[in-house]
């Protein structure tokens, strides 16, 4: 697995959490969540796009485990950090991403 993808998805959940705490005060708070948020999220195009230089043969599945591991991620972090409850068809359809996203790893020898 290339050390950039876990950098990228950190990147991504940190851009997220940034996004909904500004969403949460007045319009200063707005704006320097807005300002991190892009920030970071803008900043973490570099370790994306070295996810798919490594992964040059097999770009549909670097965008799959980039936006997978992104999107459990903020799942996760957010619902801890704002302490908002995943219903069991949150937890459900989690584990069927994670398991589509890992089957379609399966025998490709890119990660």
């Amino acid at each position: 697995m290339s050390p950039w993808l876990p950098a990228f998805w950190l990147m991504q959940v940190a851009a997220y959490a940034g996004f909904k705490y500004g969403s949460l005060g007045d319009r200063r708070q707005w704006f320097q969540g807005f300002i991190g948020g892009n920030l970071v999220g803008m900043t973490s195009i570099y370790p994306l796009m070295q996810v798919y230089q490594q992964m040059a043969a097999n770009p549909n599945l670097a965008a799959v485990v980039t936006t997978v591991g992104s999107a459990i991620g903020c799942q996760l972090v957010l619902a801890v950090l704002f302490r908002s409850r995943l219903a069991w068809s949150q937890w459900l359809g989690i584990a069927l991403t994670l398991g589509g996203t890992v089957l379609a790893t399966l025998g490709t020898g890119s990660l």
